[in-house]
């Protein structure tokens, strides 16, 4: 029986042999050997219902292992992402650019209470810049500006609309920016 180079597990192999032209040769003939033979048919079926089962799980163990090597392949290319992650350009940047170039991205932090939220990348830009890095976060919450625009925008949906609990998440948060802010005045934008 083959064996696997790298498990040395048995490889899966038929216990007969798997010429079609020969069995086919006899199935077309007028009285072949095997219709004066049916203990012999009925044993090579055996053969073939025990290959197709040792088949079936060879296959299931190979779809298995297949899994687990697409599995580390996808945690492999995550760990070279963020390897890479350490050469780009932007990490070579002093604290003053960043600064400035966080300042520009972050022209407004917008609230939407009752509705559906939007993605914080575009609805709370400070948030999504001090959640990046060590380094992100130091600039960002040293750059009180980009916590103090602010934009509340009431949508109110239906019936379940649960005033107290939306109040609730939006005070922790409008606690957090406010507190980030510290001295910088505020610009506060209201959409009703």
């Amino acid at each position: 029986m083959p064996v696997c180079s790298d498990c040395a597990t048995q490889l899966f192999s038929p216990r007969i042999d798997l010429d079609l032209s020969v069995l086919r040769g006899k199935l077309r003939s007028d009285s072949g050997p095997f219709v004066s033979q049916p203990a012999e048919i009925s044993t090579t079926l055996r053969n073939v219902q025990q290959d197709l089962t040792s088949c079936e799980d060879e296959i299931q163990r190979l779809e298995i292992r297949r899994a687990y090597l697409v599995e580390q392949r996808s945690l492999l290319q995550v760990y070279r992402d963020h390897l890479q992650a350490f050469s780009s350009p932007v990490r070579k940047l002093p604290n003053e650019i960043l600064q400035r170039i966080f300042d520009d991205c972050c022209d407004m932090n917008y609230f939407r209470v009752g509705g559906r939220q939007h993605s914080y990348m575009q609805s709370e830009p400070a948030l999504t810049l001090s959640s990046v890095s060590a380094q992100w976060r130091r600039n960002s919450l040293a750059l009180s500006s980009i916590w103090s625009r602010i934009t509340l925008s009431w949508m109110y949906e239906g019936e379940d609309y649960d005033r107290e609990t939306a109040y609730e998440k939006l005070s922790s948060i409008l606690d957090t920016f406010l507190n980030r802010s510290r001295q910088y005045p505020l610009t506060v934008s209201l959409e009703l």
